[in-house]
């Protein structure tokens, strides 16, 4: 778990000498509870720590001649700074601990790997006809969440299992309930029910075919089968099912026999059955010498209503599996939709107690953190153990696949590109338009070969005319918008160092620019780049490489001859699919904004009309000619007596 005390091996480390700035650092260190972060070169937090003495928690990383795991040893030998932040406990200081874990996610912490690809289902109640989401972060809105899933695909194909059982909405836009029998359908007028409504997978609430509160109850079944409580239901259906043939409501009692055959599907999946009818989540760990793999198995009314497996970081294999899995409850339980009375572990947690008080305080309810020693709980358990040593397995085939393309391929383009360190942000760029016109640049970045999607910018190229169609000049343009955004960083970094400042945040550095082009391309923005240099530009240059298509040629800067990679290397396959992704989001902007010009409306030419008063036309008078046709009285009522006389001038 981050922030306990590290489990020594038999590995003899060497002599570690603390630097002279660190050991003024370590005096200072305080005795009370708290939280601790290491700091490397590049001000980047590494490792984030709770202890309840923080100056005996620290000095156990820096004490000379003790014996560590392999992996302190590498973090210690990075840090060159620590913070400390005190609290009232160490219950404070745990709580404090999993939020900087979550959003800093320091390098060398235990953490759930790809966690942002985790979803939800969110279902706002207060809606009069709520939708279902498939969210990717969970947030206290008042909205219901369940989650999170591992497998987008598999809540999906949940859903629309559901969706047979009770046919809900799946159109977006709120469903406005003004009196019974009289619903509006905001953003969309609709006269007739969609192609949903004729394959009875939905009850069409646009056209008020089902009321508020018989749409609720689907809701709330599909609430109750979501949070693993549906078994009841079963057995309450089976009986309305009896009434309703009792009374001889055939078409009733056949909806209810479909509602209990689709349920019995839902509910095929479940491991096992437990007699005592406990609600509880098991938590088992497996790991070998590079990967580790924590299975869950949720446990609702005596039932295993849903299994996840979870993968951990890199840093994980080296650590021991309490704290393992006590670094992945932490994690886990702040985001989790639903907390049960019991977590059963497969290895016993050391601070046991202090972690029950942790997470029992999240949803405000007690929980029981327990081992099992014999019994149901640990017939089960043995069961989850064995599905985390078989996802462990079958996990296997994926991570080589992913180290082909990432790992790998980062270490293949060093060698081939001989570069003095791995280039882990690569930024690459591209030029789209058509004929001169609608000029735009890309950027992408890809930081361990992976697609940064909210690092990726675009460039509209203002300095050429329209209707110009020069390449070379555009990417100048793009690449000198970069490189003085970058030197102003630079020089901000270098105030921050002055003034010891944290305020200033600072964009990584690329370690690699591609452009998409050939030698030309290269050539020109080499020769822009320069021009900044001796205009007094200090920010240090990467390597810049160009990418012809052709023959996927690399060019570097000054040399005649490019280089050819194997047909078969990975880091060629990582290159093309960098430029790739350039090129298509280059075209993609492109298309936007030919799009926009191509559906401007003559109201947009208008002096005085915003998209308010736009919208509010459209809506009042239908289109342009409408608005043309209107008559001044109209108008005035519409939008004012300024404006209207404007409208009338111009139309």
């Amino acid at each position: 778990m981050p922030g306990t005390a590290i489990i020594l091996t038999n590995i003899r480390t060497p002599m570690y000498k603390i630097p002279p700035e660190l050991k003024k650092i370590l005096k200072k260190v305080s005795t009370l509870p708290g939280v601790y972060k290491m700091i490397d070169k590049d001000d980047q937090i590494i490792y984030v720590g709770k202890a309840k003495n923080l100056r005996k928690r620290v000095h156990t990383y820096f004490q000379n001649g003790k014996t560590t795991l392999p992996k302190v040893t590498v973090m210690r030998d990075k840090v060159v700074n620590i913070e400390t932040t005190i609290t009232r406990s160490e219950l404070e200081a745990l709580i404090l601990e999993t939020n900087l874990i979550k959003s800093l996610r320091p390098r060398y912490n235990v953490l759930m790997k790809d966690d942002k690809n985790y979803v939800y289902v969110k279902i706002d109640q207060k809606e009069d006809f709520p939708e279902t989401h498939i969210v990717r972060r969970f947030s206290r809105d008042g909205s219901t969440y369940f989650g999170p899933y591992t497998s987008a695909d598999s809540i999906l194909r949940t859903l629309k299992a559901l969706q047979k059982i009770f046919p809900y909405r799946s159109c977006q836009g709120e469903i406005t309930e003004v009196t019974p029998g009289n619903n509006i359908f905001k953003h969309l007028s609709r006269r007739a029910p969609c192609l949903d409504f004729y394959i009875k997978r939905c009850d069409a609430p646009c056209i008020s075919k089902i009321t508020k509160e018989e749409y609720h109850k689907h809701i709330e079944a599909i609430c109750t089968i979501l949070a693993g409580n549906y078994h009841h239901l079963e057995k309450d259906w089976q009986e309305a099912m009896q009434r309703a043939v009792h009374t001889k409501e055939f078409e009733k009692a056949a909806k209810l026999r479909d509602r209990i055959q689709a349920l019995q599907v839902l509910s095929e999946k479940q491991y096992a059955t437990l007699t005592s009818g406990h609600n509880q989540d098991v938590l088992a760990v497996a790991k070998d010498k590079e990967h580790v793999v924590i299975s869950l198995f949720m446990v609702r009314n005596g039932h295993v209503v849903q299994t996840e497996h979870f993968n951990l970081s890199d840093y994980a294999k080296g650590t021991d599996p309490a704290q393992i899995i006590s670094a992945f409850m932490q994690q886990y339980y702040v985001d989790a939709t639903s907390l049960p009375k019991e977590i059963v572990t497969s290895i016993a947690i050391p601070e046991k107690k202090l972690l029950e008080d942790f997470i029992g305080g999240i949803k405000g309810q007690r929980v029981q953190i327990l081992l099992p020693e014999r019994g149901e709980r640990k017939q089960l358990m043995e069961i989850v153990e064995e599905n985390a040593k078989l996802q462990l397995e079958s996990s296997k085939k994926a991570w080589e696949r992913e180290y082909m393309f990432t790992t790998k391929a980062l270490e293949d383009l060093q060698k081939a590109l001989k570069m003095k360190k791995l280039p882990r942000r690569i930024e690459c760029y591209d030029i789209s338009h058509i004929s001169g016109t609608d000029k735009v640049g890309s950027m992408i970045v890809f930081i361990d070969a992976k697609p940064a999607t909210n690092m990726y910018r675009t460039f509209t190229v203002k300095e050429l005319a329209e209707g110009i169609n020069n390449d070379f000049a555009s990417l100048q343009e793009v690449l000198s918008r970069r490189i003085k955004y970058l030197d102003a960083n630079y020089r901000q970094k270098k105030k921050r160092r002055k003034e010891k400042s944290d305020t200033v945040s600072l964009p990584q550095v690329p370690d690699l620019i591609i452009i998409d082009g050939g030698k030309g391309q290269l050539s020109s923005v080499i020769r822009v780049l320069k021009a900044e240099l001796k205009a007094g530009t200090k920010a240090t240059l990467p390597m810049i490489v160009s990418l012809a298509k052709r023959e996927e040629e690399i060019f570097f800067p000054g040399k005649k001859e490019p280089l050819l990679l194997e047909k078969d290397s990975p880091a060629l396959f990582l290159i093309q699919r960098i430029r790739d992704e350039a090129h298509r989001f280059a075209i993609s902007h492109h298309r936007s904004l030919r799009s926009k010009k191509m559906i401007r409306s003559r109201l947009d030419t208008i002096p005085g009309i915003g998209p308010k008063n736009k919208k509010k036309l459209l809506t009042t008078f239908g289109s342009v000619h409408g608005i043309r046709d209107a008559t001044m009285q109209e108008l005035v009522t519409c939008v004012g007596e300024k404006l209207a006389e404007t409208i009338r001038e111009q139309l």
